[in-house]
């Protein structure tokens, strides 16, 4: 698979994971909103690794700074969607705007590449 095409697949699978967890949010008693944001999930992770293979990034450090910053700033988005997924229910309208903040950082880094 080429560049280009990992990197379609890997935005339609983020927008994929970022609609699952708001439709979520709207309407709990959906199981298949839960499925949607579990299978964007898995799907991101392994497009992202993709991309951080085709940048060449060695397996074991050092990172560069914006690399982690996406790496952490993910974990964070797939910690969220899974707590509303899961446990935190009655915090979804709440915790909404910090997976949209956390999923603006992750794009903002990714496309300037600072340091």
């Amino acid at each position: 698979m080429n560049y280009y095409d990992t990197l379609s697949f890997h935005l339609v699978s983020v927008i994929f994971m970022l609609s699952g967890c708001i439709l979520y949010t709207t309407d709990q008693s959906k199981i298949s909103y839960k499925v949607i944001t579990i299978i964007g999930t898995v799907i991101t992770l392994v497009t992202g690794g993709m991309l951080f293979q085709r940048f060449g990034m060695p397996w074991s450090g050092p990172y560069p700074i914006w690399s982690m910053v996406k790496i952490f700033s993910w974990l964070g988005i797939i910690g969220l969607c899974l707590a509303i997924s899961f446990k935190l229910k009655k915090w979804a309208k709440y915790i909404t705007w910090p997976i949209i903040m956390l999923f603006a950082i992750a794009g903002v880094v990714s496309i300037y590449k600072p340091l």
